[in-house]
């Protein structure tokens, strides 16, 4: 009753038979599609206003689908809508960059403190030597008042030191380790050592006795010890897995420093790369190590 009283079933008729007749009036067009090429055969596309309806609606589901995804799940609506949330969201990036920041400050300045610091003893070996040391502390001892004043130390010190100098004037250098060596000394190429390949884990000893210098890890050379010995000589023991010694410490011949590894970015593999410097000049170890 109520719809007769508007009419609403008879407009809804009268609407319907004019939106078909409207689509049976575009649906009755063709498209013909003209060539410049004479050999071309031209083409008809018949007008179908349902299929183009739908894949219009398709494909604007699909764009507005997308475009929720990328406002959601991304900082995009931060950008484009202003609020409270987004001074939260580029404050806690900030306190993250920063901490990143600071984590890789310290990083790079252990890493530069650790070369600079043996760069620096590289350069010191040159003009040190254990001869200037060994003069220095007789000199300091031969100014004590009275060197055998109940001081046993010193006594100690005063006889072995003499001893050791006029017997044994000459350095003699025994192998770091046991092994094949897989590779020789080559200065034109840049290797300035031999290298000892042996498993993971295998003892270095001090090829001569002396006082260790460096004892610590590089970017290059990964753990890496330098010893001092008499006549201006120093050893160098690369790429090790384990440092036994600690700067500072005295060391005998044939005493453990440390164990066989592949530390370090230049290392291919666990092995020793050995070296022996005269005077600050790299040498080949082949000449001096006892064979």
């Amino acid at each position: 009753m109520i719809l007769d009283v508007f009419n609403l079933k008879k407009h809804y008729q009268k609407l319907k038979n004019y939106i078909n007749d409207k689509i049976d009036y575009y649906n009755s067009f063709t498209i013909l599609l003209f060539s410049d090429r004479v050999d071309a055969k031209q083409k008809k596309i018949r007008v179908n206003l349902k299929k183009l309806s739908l894949w219009f609606f398709a494909y604007t589901f699909l764009v507005m689908f997308a475009i929720s995804l990328v406002y959601y799940f991304t900082p995009l609506k931060y950008i484009l809508f202003f609020n409270e949330d987004f001074f939260e969201y580029q404050n806690q990036q900030i306190i993250l960059l920063n901490k990143k920041v600071i984590f890789l400050t310290k990083e790079l300045e252990e890493l530069v403190s650790t070369n600079k610091k043996l760069k620096y003893l590289e350069i010191m070996a040159d003009s040190i030597s254990a001869d200037s040391l060994a003069a220095k502390k007789h000199e300091i001892i031969k100014k004590k008042k009275n060197i055998f004043g109940g001081d046993l130390f010193y006594i100690f010190e005063y006889f072995t030191n003499n001893e050791l100098s006029s017997n044994n004037n000459d350095n003699i250098f025994i192998k770091p380790t046991t092994g094949f060596i897989t590779r020789n000394f080559d200065i034109n190429l840049g290797h300035y050592g031999i290298d000892f390949s042996l498993k993971n884990g295998t003892p270095i000893v001090a090829s001569e006795s002396g006082v260790i210098i460096f004892s610590n890890y590089s970017v290059d050379d990964g753990n890496c010890i330098m010893i001092l010995h008499r006549n201006n000589y120093i050893t160098v023991y690369k790429h090790l897995s384990m440092l036994i010694k600690t700067k500072g410490a005295k060391v005998k011949k044939g005493e453990i420093i440390g164990r066989i590894g592949d530390s370090g970015l230049t290392a291919d593999g666990p092995h020793l790369h050995f070296e022996i410097l005269k005077n600050g000049k790299p040498i080949d170890p082949l000449t001096v190590l006892v064979r």
